[in-house]
């Protein structure tokens, strides 16, 4: 771009050359990307059509859109007969089912994952196939545009399952009563017996596993539903089976079964339940592992290369393509490239053998293999892909080695089973139709005390005569009638002096014609649970007679309250028997005057279950009454159903003579309390309120009542709730007196200081039994307290404040010398080296712009000085007209113009004609300027600077943003401060008195408008954003130059210029002769007064400070003399005073014009041919 001189002429030529090699590179990788892409979505195609599982796209119509290769194979149709064509007509028989289940999808967008579809097609007709699909929505925003289906074949793990479970069916029968560890409970669902093994297993005893305390051996997680399904299957007397982990004596939870059926007594009363629990947690983990194998099967795929030697034999074969599945499935890595015998060089001839002919013949193949040497065996689908000469074959396979695995376990479990059943300490036999034992445990032996050799092929009378005529029957009955008979129990002898007592339960073994071969039995030795039997009803004998022996009376009752029993103390004291007292007869030695009251509350105690506790004189034999205290409590059975009650009545009639004594000294306690000004209270040993004060409840507006159910913290204040707590726990704790200050609510909402002060009451053993305690009103002492903390907090701040103003005062000064010195030094440095005058023109050029540039920044630090003087002695005052935003905003770019192309900053600039505001035209280009000054000084070579002016509502915003430095969060709060800047340091980079963003928010500000600063964070830019109000007119183009630069032409204009420095009068006279004006210059106010007769001026031009007579003087003469002698001559303020004060004192005291120094040339001509022409 061209440079001009004052006549508008060009003077040279300013250019910049821009390396464009990044761009360049940037656009080399593009294209390379481009082509990266191309190839990736060829081998997603590849892969698509490769996937060993089936992918399909369908349309709104449920038309298909795309398919893969192995989709259409498991449909039976090639991927052409698919494309264009709906599910309904390619698949009739299945269409009503994927309808049914697709439709929704179209219509809410939702996917459909996992549902598994049976049916068959073209590929295997006549065979039923199953399906594993996952259906999901394809979305043009939140129009749903068709159907994405993955599908896999699972018809093979579906029969493994099958076969599976079939297999875990044919040792149900056998198994299912036949655990580990065994347990009774009685009707009421209390767990009776636990047999040995279970409290070796657990490492529980009778007095914690009994009850239900085997619960607590259960993992806490399956507590709560094993507890409920146990319980619900109690009140139905229904069978019931489930899993939970059970906790052995080592701390491991293992997964166990827990099975079990009710048993009924000969007369068909339910007795409780007889079940067993079974270690599953090795077959547990083995199914999860089962289980991840079937949900994770998948299929490789492969295209090789086959390899023939001279004889046309195969003996080699090259991987060309492997799909991801294939590492996973094969174990082989980085197979791509390489040959079978580089990867594995032992690998067996026979897959060689296989392939080659596919790729000789043409013939597909499917096979099941393995391979020692890969330790894996193979379903594999093999076809010749390609030319026939290329002899290249495409390999489908899928890793079946678990699969062929799961027979070989399912061995191993069906043999680890048998030898369970052979160990479990559950009477196991089978006995076939002549009742002969064809199979028995240990644990039968055991029973009969005889070698298990001498059961097996023995018939039953041959091996227990004693209980062969009960049962020889029962056995030919089940297989008779093939129905099961369980729960039966013997007690007696089984072979000459052996006594067992057993419960079996017997099912009948059935061919699956349904012939019945024989029976199967299952026998628990309950001898231990019928000796604890009876152990109990020898306790229930001693609880009698230690109930006879205690100081109280005692009673039971049933669960309506029918007393059935009492103690002996009862008898000996009412002189009563047994027949006058069961029942209700116990009213006869009630006290009449209680007996009405008592019955109502015994009643109301035995209908909701709530324990019974009342006071009541009771009649002795001797016709004398006297006061007990009578307490029952329900017995319940494990559901919570009362059983019965246990009840006491003690004899507390001299307690209640004493209790008489303390009510009459807690009489004169109230007196005293009441008589007090302090608030009262006691309290029990834990804290709870037990009486308070009439001041204390007409102080805090609560009732006693109300506070023993909120507490008494609901009337302190939450801040001193923690330390009252705390110093309330301590005094507990310690057994000390209590002491605190905390803040109690009145009843208006005020809360009161209060000092809270309280004593211990001990019993003779040092405990306590109460607290006495006061609260005494501290608020007038408080409130001193308060105010001379904030006198001293107030004191403390004014402090830090005038620190931090002596600290910023002295980084200002600091920076402010700095500043005004550093511009000096190339002044006076270029200066000294123009008086030498050896400087060619093009070095002088440089040295003056140099001192040009240098004395227009120190100009603006003191123009910005002066502007802050201004502001604080609110002395700021605006030149008010209507303003057009865009003219003001492309001054102020045109002045940072130079210095953006300086760094190669990219300037955009949107400025649409919004309208007018009401404003000072020069301020407010001198806040766009200063914005824009500083976005260019903090952002570096080749950054950018956007500026936009638009319309908000009725506000014009104008946002100045860049690319640079950004600002650091923690100092974004104080930008706009004065004097504040982010690095005050000598080490800064970017100088500055730290005033112009605050000169720029009180200019902005003093236009009604506000400004806001954001950012990022450093390193990211930052956003300044004005407002101001607009005005209501049209938008108007307003020219604010008062004449165009071709009409700056002195010619003819006579100047006289006064000023002392002779320097100052060499540049006026250089200046206004340059412009064509004729200068007479003076150096003082005499000698200006003495040259107006003889140069009578067009315009005076008049430096301020000068010596003997200053400026102000000067005019003052001048406008006293008459017209004739220049007392109306135009005047002009020439003067380094530039504030606003020294500008109004100047038009004052008689000049038309301010004009400051430093000297803007153009603005000090333009002032005076303005002035000349109004002459």
């Amino acid at each position: 771009m061209p440079t001009r001189n004052y006549h508008n002429q060009i003077t040279g030529w300013i250019g910049t050359i821009t390396n464009i090699d990044d761009i360049k590179r940037s656009e080399a990788l593009v294209q390379q990307s481009q082509q990266q892409l191309q190839r990736q979505l060829a081998e997603i195609e590849a892969i698509y059509q490769s996937a060993p599982i089936g992918l399909n796209v369908l349309d709104t119509d449920l038309r298909f859109l795309r398919i893969n290769q192995r989709l259409a194979e498991i449909n039976g149709l090639s991927v052409e007969a698919h494309i264009g064509r709906t599910v309904r007509e390619l698949f009739p028989d299945l269409a009503d089912t994927v309808e049914q289940l697709l439709r929704p999808i179209l219509e809410t967008g939702e996917a459909l994952l996992n549902v598994e579809i049976h049916g068959e097609t073209p590929a295997k007709p006549g065979v039923k196939r199953t399906w594993l699909e996952q259906f999901l929505p394809l979305k043009d925003g939140d129009r749903v545009i068709g159907i994405s289906t993955v599908c896999e074949e699972i018809t093979e793990r579906i029969q493994v399952e099958a076969a599976l479970r079939q297999s875990e069916e044919r040792f149900r029968n056998m198994a299912d009563n036949a655990p580990v560890m065994v347990w009774v409970t009685d009707a009421t669902g209390y767990c009776t017996y636990l047999s040995k093994t279970w409290y070796e297993f657990t490492g529980q005893t009778e007095a914690t596993g009994l009850g239900l305390g085997w619960l607590k051996a259960v993992h806490p997680d399956d507590r709560e539903f094993s507890k409920d399904i146990f319980l619900k299957a109690n009140e139905r007397y229904e069978a019931f089976r489930l899993e939970y982990r059970l906790r052995r004596q080592d701390g491991e939870y293992r997964w166990s079964i827990d099975a079990a059926s009710p048993w009924f007594g000969e007369d068909g009363e339910f007795k409780g339940y007889i079940g067993s629990v079974i270690d599953i947690h090795d077959r547990k983990q083995a199914e999860e592992r089962y289980r991840t194998l079937f949900e994770s099967m998948n299929e490789g795929f492969c295209v090789i290369e086959m390899l023939f030697d001279e004889h046309n034999k195969p003996f080699d074969y090259r991987f060309l393509e492997i799909n991801p599945l294939f590492e996973q499935q094969t174990g082989l890595k980085q197979a791509e490239g390489k040959t079978a015998r580089q990867l594995l060089p032992d690998l067996e001839p026979h897959w060689f053998e296989i392939y080659g002919k596919v790729a000789l013949t043409g013939e597909p193949v499917r096979f099941e293999n393995g391979s020692e040497v890969m330790n894996r065996w193979f379903d594999v689908s093999a076809f010749r892909t390609g030319e026939p000469e290329s002899r290249k074959v495409a390999i489908l396979f899928k890793d079946i080695s678990d699969r062929k695995q799961v027979e070989a376990q399912r061995q191993r479990s069906e043999a680890i089973l048998q030898a369970f059943i052979a160990a479990s300490p559950i009477t196991l036999a089978l006995f076939d139709r002549e009742l002969r034992f064809l199979y028995a445990n240990e644990a039968l032996a055991k029973i009969n005390q005889l070698p298990l050799s001498e059961h097996l092929g023995r018939t039953l009378w041959e091996v227990v005569p004693q209980m062969a005529p009960q049962f020889a029957p029962l056995l030919l009955q089940i297989m008779e009638t093939q129905q099961p008979v369980l729960n039966v129990e013997f007690s007696g002898e089984v072979r000459p002096g052996v006594f067992r007592s057993t419960i079996a339960n017997h099912y009948p073994v059935c061919l699956p014609n349904g012939e019945a071969i024989g029976v199967g039995v299952a026998v628990m030795d309950v001898t231990e649970l019928t000796l604890a039997q009876q152990e109990l009803r020898e306790s229930e004998a001693r609880f009698r007679t230690l109930a006879d022996n205690i100081s109280q009376f005692a009673w039971m009752a049933d669960e309506n309250g029918w007393i059935f029993w009492y103690n002996q103390r009862w008898f000996d004291y009412t002189g009563t028997t047994l027949e006058e007292m069961q029942g209700w007869g116990w009213q006869q030695v009630h006290h009449p005057d209680h007996l009405e009251r008592v019955v109502k509350k015994f009643r109301h105690c035995m209908e909701t279950g709530e324990t019974w506790e009342d006071t009541f004189p009771l009649r002795g034999k001797d016709g004398q009454y006297r006061w007990f205290l009578s307490r029952a409590i329900p017995v319940r059975d494990e559901r919570g159903k009362v059983l019965r009650w246990f009840g006491t009545n003690t004899d507390i009639t001299d307690r209640q003579q004493a209790e008489e004594a303390l009510r009459q000294s807690e009489e004169r306690y109230r007196c005293l309390a009441e008589s007090i000004p302090q608030l009262v209270w006691t309290a029990n040993r834990e804290g709870a309120l037990l009486d308070v004060n009439q001041r204390w409840t007409e102080f805090t507006g609560v009732t006693l009542e109300q506070v023993r159910i909120t507490g008494w913290e609901a009337v302190v204040h939450p801040e001193d709730l923690p330390i009252l707590s705390q110093r309330w726990n301590e005094a507990v704790q310690q057994k000390t007196a209590y002491q605190a200050e905390g803040r109690m609510r009145r009843a208006d909402g005020i809360y009161r200081w209060h000092l809270h002060q309280a004593i211990p009451q001990k019993n003779e053993r040092g405990e306590i039994v109460k607290w006495f305690g006061t609260a005494t009103d501290i608020e007038a002492q408080k409130q001193l307290e308060i105010e001379r903390h904030r006198l001293l907090e107030q004191e403390q701040a004014a402090r830090s404040a005038a620190e931090r103003a002596n600290r910023i005062k002295d980084e200002f000064l600091a920076v402010l010398s700095h500043e005004l010195r550093s511009p000096l030094n190339p002044i006076l440095g270029w200066t000294k080296l123009l008086q030498t005058r050896k400087l060619d023109e093009t070095k002088t050029a440089q040295a003056l712009a140099t001192i040009e540039r240098n004395a227009r920044l120190q100009t603006q630090l003191i123009d910005d000085l002066l502007d802050v003087a201004k502001i604080l002695r609110g002395k700021l005052s605006l030149n008010v007209t209507s303003v057009n935003l865009s003219f003001a905003i492309e001054s102020a770019i045109e002045t940072v113009r130079t210095a953006a192309i300086a760094k190669s900053i990219s300037l955009n600039i949107v400025l649409p004609n919004i309208g007018q505001v009401s404003a000072d035209a020069a301020r407010l280009q001198q806040i766009v300027w200063n914005l824009l000054s500083n976005a260019i000084k903090f952002t570096g070579n080749h950054g950018q600077v956007n500026i936009t002016l638009e319309q908000v509502g009725n506000l014009a915003e104008i946002t100045v943003k860049d690319t640079g430095k950004g600002i650091n969060p923690e100092f974004l709060p104080y930008i706009f401060e004065s004097f504040r800047q982010e690095d005050a340091s000598i080490t800064r980079k970017y100088g500055g008195l730290g005033l112009g963003l605050a000169i720029v928010r009180q200019l902005v500000e003093a236009h009604g408008g506000t400004i806001a600063a954001d950012s990022p964070g450093e390193g990211m830019g930052a956003t300044f954003t004005v407002q101001l109000p607009l005005l209501n007119v049209e938008p108007e183009i307003k020219h604010t130059n008062e004449l165009p630069p071709q009409e700056l032409d002195m010619t003819g204009i006579r100047i006289l210029a006064v000023d002392d420095d002779p320097d100052a009068r060499e540049l006026l006279t250089v200046l206004l002769t340059q412009y064509g004006a004729e200068v007479v210059t003076v150096a003082s106010a005499a000698q200006a007064l003495a040259t107006l007769e003889s140069f009578p001026p067009d315009v005076l031009v008049s430096d301020i400070g000068m010596p003997q007579v200053d400026g102000y003087t000067l005019i003052q003469k001048i406008r006293a003399l008459p017209p004739e002698k220049g007392g109306q001559v135009p005047a002009i303020a020439l003067t380094a005073y530039a504030r606003e004060d020294d500008r109004q004192r100047a038009l004052d005291t008689g000049y038309q014009r301010h004009v400051t120094k430093p000297l803007e040339p153009e603005q000090l001509v333009r002032s005076a041919i303005a002035l000349a022409r109004t002459k």
